[in-house]
């Protein structure tokens, strides 16, 4: 895997081409690539919690 140092980008939904998306383990990956921001999409259920 190379890393992008100094990134200057944001990622969607963290780094799914090598952790599933949505989770801290892509948000780990994306750490280390440097990236400057991470959207996630979140949905809220009927009882208003968040996932």
């Amino acid at each position: 895997m190379a890393l992008l140092l100094h990134s200057n980008s944001a990622t969607h939904r963290g780094a799914g081409k090598y952790t599933p998306e949505n989770t801290l383990a892509s948000l780990r990956i994306d750490a280390e690539y440097c990236h400057k921001m991470v959207k996630f999409d979140v949905t809220l259920s009927e009882y208003d919690v968040a996932f």
